[in-house]
């Protein structure tokens, strides 16, 4: 996130029906989102990277082999701030555990 009118989120998310891998991407305050595809596993793995001026976002069941979700322009010269969270809006809440996370510095010419 850069500030509240600029941001991005990679969600994996029931719908009502089925779990599903969504994204959001907010520029100057107008936002696209992006319902993308039907999970199969319980417990995807989601990646995301920036490289440059370029963030994409990636997801896998198995961890082995990635998926690309989609990819999008940054601001390179500003600063950003990264995080995880969990959430039930409606419902009983959830439990959730976070596994395998993990920030790094990607390798210049690494493909995630």
């Amino acid at each position: 996130m850069a500030d509240d009118n600029n941001w991005a989120k990679l969600c994996y998310e029931f719908n009502g029906e089925y779990p599903t891998i969504v994204s959001v991407v907010t520029k100057d305050g107008s936002s696209d989102d992006c319902n993308s595809m039907q999970v199969t596993t319980p417990a995807p793995f989601l990646r995301i990277t920036k490289l440059g001026k370029v963030v994409s976002f990636y997801y896998s069941e198995d961890g082995e082999r990635w998926t690309l979700v989609r990819y999008f322009g940054v601001n390179e010269s500003r600063s950003y701030v990264a995080g995880v969270v969990a959430q039930s809006p409606q419902g009983k809440g959830c439990r959730v555990i976070f596994q395998s996370l993990s920030i790094t510095n990607p390798e210049a010419g690494s493909r995630f």
